[in-house]
């Protein structure tokens, strides 16, 4: 499998069978991406066409026979973040159903998937995600199920989403020094998050840029008080209007050491973005 060519590109003395390697499992990791991204746009209209995005239906789950179970696990955190909602896909072959779940704050996706048990063949997982094997005739009932219980458990309020940042910092603090130290607090998971930052009235230093295979990342440089530094906006390439009419704002994010040709320096991993607040841009400079 690919492990075993992971493992050997690493450790083979051979140049040209390490590239042979390194080539073979770069394109798969394409088609990988070309499938998630095909799946995503099938679940998003899914979602649409079905009106799931709406206070009724604090949930979402969706199945189909042209889906990888694979990938479905990736793009159901995609519509978590996008919907900020439980969220479950399941992929359909031979009238097997095999899905991967995401879910949000104050969901425990396993406590859920065991309340709706008795239509399942198998599931596992812990409070933010979890498997599961369902026979396909099972599916409807499964979702009204699961459905209903996320409606009977989630407010409206938490279908907000919310960002928890731990302190508002200058530009200028963040050295290279309190980023090691700020990332030496890991590792980070569920009980321990990442450290999340707000700056407030930067100013934006050049034009921001769209990266990424698809354009979908914002790359941008922003400037406080003399001290400039990077930032990257992962899937929020439609900001970039925004940020040309602005030219300051605020932004929630998490350090970043970021190493290039031996020289290692801090960037922002961008969560949010904001207009300055009125009274604040006296601070950027």
């Amino acid at each position: 499998g690919h492990a075993r060519l992971a493992v050997e590109l690493l450790t083979r003395a051979d140049e040209s069978r390490a590239r042979e390697i390194a080539l073979y499992l770069d394109e798969q990791n394409r088609r990988r991406q070309s499938l998630e991204r095909k799946i995503a746009k099938q679940a998003r209209e899914m979602v649409a066409d079905r009106g799931l995005a709406g206070d009724a239906r604090r949930a979402i789950v969706l199945a189909s026979e042209q889906w990888h179970p694979g990938v479905v696990g990736i793009v159901a955190a995609r519509l978590v973040e996008e919907f900020h909602r439980p969220a479950i896909l399941i992929a359909l072959e031979n009238g097997q159903g095999q899905g991967s779940g995401r879910s949000i704050r104050n969901f425990h996706m396993f406590e859920a998937l065991a309340a709706c048990g008795e239509h399942l063949q198998a599931f596992g997982g812990h409070a933010m995600a979890g498997g599961l094997r369902i026979e396909a005739s099972r599916i409807e009932p499964f979702a009204e199920a699961f459905v209903d219980y996320a409606n009977r458990r989630l407010t409206a309020a938490d279908l907000q989403p919310k960002l928890h940042l731990d302190a508002v910092a200058l530009l200028l603090e963040l050295s290279l020094e309190t980023a090691t130290q700020l990332l030496g607090l890991g590792p980070f998971g569920l009980g321990n998050p990442r450290p999340r930052l707000q700056v407030e009235a930067v100013e934006l230093a050049g034009e921001p840029r769209c990266v990424g295979r698809n354009q979908e990342h914002l790359q941008f440089t922003v400037r406080q008080n003399g001290c400039v530094v990077k930032a990257i906006a992962f899937g929020q390439a439609r900001r970039a209007p925004m940020l040309r009419d602005q030219r300051r704002c605020d932004l929630a994010f998490e350090p970043l050491l970021n190493t290039f040709r031996g020289q290692t320096s801090v960037e922002l991993r961008v969560l949010d973005i904001r207009p300055c607040r009125a009274g604040a841009a006296s601070a950027a400079g």
